[in-house]
């Protein structure tokens, strides 16, 4: 049996004694998104690069991962060793990423071990999830976790969530969400849980919130799932340097996958206008691109269109218009006007601030997601 099994509500509508409880998105799909939250924002996005996933089962979480910029690294961790084997799809390569190269460097390491006992080739990294897993495990490994996580590896940041039996009254349940549960703690008693954690591993804080809101007029039960976030302190304590983290090689090794990285030898320009020709391509062949069409079969793209892609490169719409304009001469093969300037009885002179190229390749592309 796997240490995080797929519990969670599937679909978006679950049967509650008073009538239906909906999630949108579902709930285990929030927490994807609310773990992916945290490694985005400050300050962590620019100091996590190492992630492992704890009780990894069906492998969903990577596909979150492998799109966070900074995190090159990701070690999967699963009891199931077959069941890691049978999603090994979710974490390969997929098509478009061979041909023409991933974004960055990433590797990912599956192995089929226990949370229980920490491996050497996991210190170092700089995060721990484990999404939906403490309630699969019995006491005697329950209690190992912190060992692990807060003595071994002691990450910057560890990620816990949990099913909240305060929300079980909206369910129609006689026991447990799932049947391979082996409690389910309501919030009193999850903070009890993290704060007799930190007591033993001060170099940490640690910060609570919910995951998948219920109906209106239950804000007092809480959130279907809670989450912990332990922040390693900065600098940390000095007893935090003098620990033995000396540790054997426990986990079995099933594979590990580098995903192919091809050097973007462009320089910050390039990368600029090769962006605008694709966003500009994409628009003129959707659906909607004929209403940017002119009487003189030009396209005029309004700002608000491009700027909401390039926020990367250029943070208003002001500077990206400077921008381009200031490259027209290079004859880039870009066509952009402000919206904001020019209304339908305006004169043909509303177009000063546009910039044309004489042909502009129309081109049906399929880009996979």
């Amino acid at each position: 049996m796997t240490e995080n099994q797929s519990t969670e509500i599937k679909s978006e509508e679950v049967e509650s004694k008073s009538g239906v409880v909906t999630f949108t998105p579902p709930v285990y799909i929030q927490r994807y998104l609310a773990v992916s939250k945290i490694l985005k924002s400050e300050p962590w996005k620019h100091r996590i690069s190492k992630v492992v996933d704890f009780g990894c089962a069906e492998l969903k979480l990577f596909k979150y991962l492998k799109q966070i910029e900074n995190i090159n690294h990701v070690s999967a961790v699963d009891i199931d060793e077959q069941l890691i084997l049978r999603n090994l799809h979710e974490v390969k390569p997929l098509l478009f990423e061979h041909i023409g190269g991933f974004n960055k460097r990433l590797s990912i390491d599956l192995f089929c071990g226990s949370i229980a006992e920490p491996d050497e080739r996991l210190i170092g990294v700089d995060a721990v999830i484990c999404i939906e897993l403490i309630e699969h495990l019995y006491d005697d490994v329950l209690n190992l976790v912190p060992t692990t996580v807060f003595k071994y590896l002691k990450p910057k940041l560890a990620i816990f969530t949990t099913p909240n039996a305060d929300f079980n009254v909206l369910f129609d349940l006689k026991t447990f969400r799932h049947d391979d549960h082996k409690f389910e703690w309501t919030r009193a008693e999850f903070e009890n849980w993290c704060m007799d954690v930190i007591s033993k591993y001060p170099n940490y804080n640690v910060s609570f919130e919910g995951i998948g809101e219920g109906p209106e007029g239950t804000e007092h039960l809480g959130c279907c799932s809670q989450m912990a976030i332990f922040a390693l302190k900065n600098p940390p304590l000095p007893n935090d340097l003098s620990c033995d983290r000396t540790v054997a090689q426990s986990y079995k090794l099933l594979q590990t996958i580098e995903y192919p990285f091809k050097i973007d030898e462009r320089n910050e320009d390039q990368k600029f206008f090769d962006e605008v020709t694709y966003r500009i391509s994409n628009i003129i062949t959707s659906k909607d691109g004929a209403q940017f069409q002119r009487y003189d079969l030009k396209y005029a793209i309004p700002m608000n269109y491009l700027s909401i892609f390039l926020e990367k490169w250029c943070p208003t719409e002001e500077i990206l218009l400077e921008y381009v304009i200031e490259k027209n001469e290079e004859n880039v093969p870009v066509l952009i006007y402000d919206a904001f300037d020019y209304s339908d009885s305006e004169s043909e002179e509303s177009y000063e601030n546009v910039i044309t190229e004489p042909e502009v390749e129309m081109v049906e592309e399929t880009w996979s997601s």
